[in-house]
């Protein structure tokens, strides 16, 4: 209780942006805590002795100075809490010179006279040269009338030092220390602002070598994140609650004291809902009722900013830490830019894997395309192989094949046999040469989509050597050659497809002319004789003889 007390007088709350007025303000805030305890110090040793002594009346104004110095306290330390430090300044500095200046007119001691010196280096500290010079002039106008007043008194009056040694002791010690609180505060602020800033650039140093760091993956990313927010932003706890494909759950990566990444899928506590519903940083301190169940044991404030793509939120960067530095805007600011880094690189990670699961997908696709193209090519190769079946099982004959005899005549010779020269085309199943009886022979396969139909073979003089390209073009020959027999089988094909429906259709709208049974009759057994060539036809119409077969049969 008593260290949290402590932490929140301390403590400096609000965000100052510029370095050395973060500084003076902790600097004042210090001071302001000081002048407490030297003021109560002063009030119980010298104020109430002299109060109760009757040296001083109880509606004077020392009295009344002192007793109501503690609310100019409590109204400075509150500004400077609120931002407000030109006011807290001046109020701080004025209520000094208000403090001191009279003293030496309400009292004979020595010392008190050269109270307002405390006020001119107050006002060295916190005010301009404006309000020095002012506080200056004001002071010494004070002293001056101290003085002036002092001289005209001309009455005796007598004391004994030893009454007045612990009072002008306790004085003489308060008016030093003060002096020399406000030299020490204020000593050395450039130099301290000059860390602050040496410091503050190279956490940006290490947020920006992430800009040229290669990750293995997204665990990598998150680790090296945590690593720099605890030993380059020096905060107490790193973690990342990342987005996940449940709802309201986030995956949570911690930095543990061991170096090493605790990962762990948690519920969302309230702190991180809010960042990522209104995605602007939140500062949690220990008076907030939020505190609880967001803030580490023995950590006092926290930082959680949204980690962004895009303006597509990814998740949280939080950050915990005992020191009210790491609250200041700058730092702020640098955890917002490592956070970005960190929200590019998942980005990536997961427009590569998004790309990668495409990949995989087009790369299926086009294997089940690949798949139902063979099983086309298969299937076509089966239909080309049966319809040729078909053709020649209907034209009587297993194989056919016609002979080109040179002469006057130019006559095609049906040829019955199949002479080896094409057997050898067809086994090879490509361009082959041989010599016969003095001649050369070349025989060619003819085939379809890999489907082989036939051979063709030539003769030619055997002094006559083949060149390349006429080898390849008696392939190419041989290829359309099979190309224009299927073209032509489907074609005998439709055209007997579209007579048979022509006479299927002929012979229904016969049928539908007639006007009695016996006419219908009549005709179908006429028109089966004519197109089928059928001798002799026979129509019997009996309802009922399926019935009484099956009947039978059972």
């Amino acid at each position: 209780m008593i260290a949290r007390v402590i932490g929140w007088l301390f403590s400096l709350r609000y965000g100052y942006t510029d370095a050395i007025e973060r500084q003076r303000a902790r600097a004042l805030l210090t001071m302001t805590l000081a002048g407490s305890v030297i003021w109560l110090a002063m009030y119980a040793l010298v104020i109430l002795p002299l109060l109760n002594s009757g040296e001083i009346p109880g509606n004077g104004y020392l009295f009344l100075s002192m007793t109501l110095t503690p609310l100019a306290l409590a109204l400075i330390f509150f500004s400077v809490q609120r931002g407000r430090l030109t006011a807290a300044s001046h109020l701080f500095v004025g209520g000094l010179v208000g403090l001191t200046s009279p003293l030496g007119l309400v009292s004979h001691i020595d010392l008190l006279q050269i109270a307002p010196i405390v006020a001119v280096v107050a006002a060295g500290v916190l005010l301009d040269r404006r309000g020095l010079t002012l506080v200056a002039l004001v002071c010494a106008a004070g002293m001056i009338l101290s003085g002036l007043y002092q001289s005209s008194l001309v009455q005796v009056e007598r004391f004994t030092p030893a009454d007045l040694a612990l009072n002008e002791t306790v004085t003489m010690i308060s008016l030093a220390l003060l002096i020399a609180a406000f030299l020490y505060a204020f000593s050395g602020t450039p130099e301290r602002v000059a860390r602050g800033a040496n410091k503050l650039v190279s956490q940006w140093r290490a947020v920006q070598v992430l800009t040229d760091r290669v990750f293995i993956n997204e665990e990598d990313a998150v680790e090296r994140v945590l690593h720099i927010g605890r030993d380059q932003l020096e905060y107490s706890v790193v973690q990342a609650f990342l987005l996940n494909n449940k709802a309201g759950g986030v995956r949570r990566h911690r930095l543990m004291e061991s170096g090493g990444v605790l990962t762990l899928d948690v519920n969302a506590d309230v702190v991180v809902q809010m960042v990522l519903r209104e995605i602007e940083p939140l500062i949690i301190r220990p008076t907030d009722v939020r505190a609880a169940d967001h803030l580490i044991n023995q950590l006092r404030f926290s930082v959680s900013v949204p980690i962004l793509f895009e303006g597509t939120i990814l998740g949280v960067l939080d950050v915990q830490t005992s020191d009210t530095a790491g609250l200041e805007a700058s730092r702020i600011d640098v955890l917002r830019a490592l956070a970005a880094q960190l929200g590019r690189s998942l980005a990536q990670f997961r427009q590569i894997a998004a790309l990668e699961s495409d990949v995989r997908d087009q790369e299926s696709a086009a294997q089940r395309l690949r798949s139902q193209l063979a099983e086309v090519q298969r299937r076509a190769e089966g239909t080309t192989s049966a319809g040729w079946e078909r053709y020649l099982r209907g034209l009587g004959v297993t194989g056919y094949g016609y002979d080109f005899k040179g002469g006057a005549s130019q006559a095609l010779v049906a040829a019955s046999d199949l002479p080896p020269s094409v057997r050898t085309a067809l086994e090879h199943g490509d361009v082959v040469v041989q010599q016969v009886n003095g001649s050369q022979v070349i025989s060619a396969p003819i085939s379809y989509r890999g489907q082989m139909l036939g051979a063709m073979t030539f003769e030619v003089r055997s002094d006559r050597a083949l060149s390349e390209s006429e080898t390849e073009l008696v392939r190419t020959v041989a290829s359309r050659l099979g190309t224009a027999l299927e073209n032509n089988r489907l074609f005998e094909q439709s055209q007997a497809q579209a007579q048979r429906e022509r006479k299927a259709s002929d012979v229904g709208s016969l049928l539908l002319t007639a006007t009695d049974i016996e006419q219908v009759l009549a005709l179908a057994a006429e028109t089966f004789n004519e197109a089928l060539g059928a001798t002799h036809t026979r129509v019997s119409l009996q309802p009922g003889a399926v019935q009484r077969l099956s009947a039978d049969g059972g």
